[in-house]
């Protein structure tokens, strides 16, 4: 049986997102009103650079995480308006655009280290994009580029990806 990588074009741009985040904060913005993909790739991410060398992270949100989603959300999510910390990198899921995630994003954070995002219409607004139109799902994006670097995925991280 051959041995099955998922999105190996894109390994090398995530391994630079991660590389970059190393000891520095992170905020892992969503785009507004979030549905399942958006949290699920939130929580993912969340719970991957808690375990990868980052100092803090957290999840930004303009609108609350949806009832439903709660019980998958076990990562920090604070509220954008609450949110304004400039010594944050930003890495966007699911985001085709920066200003899908707030109103006035541009004015008031830097230009986001990354984006992760399985849009069409993505603008490939950040330093490092992750992109990818043929995934059903961000979510699906980063399962399968996690599985395709032999990243272990904890059972909060398959719960939240399986959201998405």
């Amino acid at each position: 049986m051959a041995n099955t990588s998922f999105f190996e074009n894109l390994h090398g741009e995530f391994l630079n997102i991660l590389n970059a985040v190393k000891g520095k904060k992170v905020a892992v913005f969503g785009h507004m009103r979030p549905d399942g993909d958006c949290i699920g790739s939130q929580t993912a991410m969340y719970l991957l650079l808690k375990n990868y060398g980052v100092k803090d992270v957290v999840c930004v949100n303009k609108d609350p995480v949806p009832t439903i989603c709660k019980k998958f959300a076990v990562a920090e999510f604070v509220r954008a308006e609450d949110f304004n910390d400039a010594d944050y990198e930003i890495i966007c899921v699911d985001c085709a655009d920066f200003a899908r995630t707030l109103e006035n994003a541009e004015r008031i954070f830097k230009k986001p280290l990354a984006c992760i995002d399985h849009h069409i219409t993505n603008k490939t607004y950040a330093t490092y994009n992750v992109i990818n139109p043929k995934a059903a799902a961000t979510a699906e994006l980063l399962a399968g580029i996690m599985f395709g670097l032999n990243i272990k995925i904890s059972p909060e991280q398959a719960s939240a990806l399986y959201l998405g």
